[in-house]
């Protein structure tokens, strides 16, 4: 039951979000960084 309190929507509040989208953005940020790396090489 914890957890389907957890993955409630309106627990889910901006600050998860906001958490979520800088993690995808670094992810994206790095790959980007190793293709750049994998053409130059």
């Amino acid at each position: 039951m914890t957890q389907f309190q957890r993955l409630d929507p309106s627990h889910f509040g901006l600050k998860q979000l906001i958490g979520v989208i800088a993690i995808a953005k670094i992810i994206s940020s790095r790959l980007i960084g190793w293709m750049q790396m994998i053409k130059g090489g």
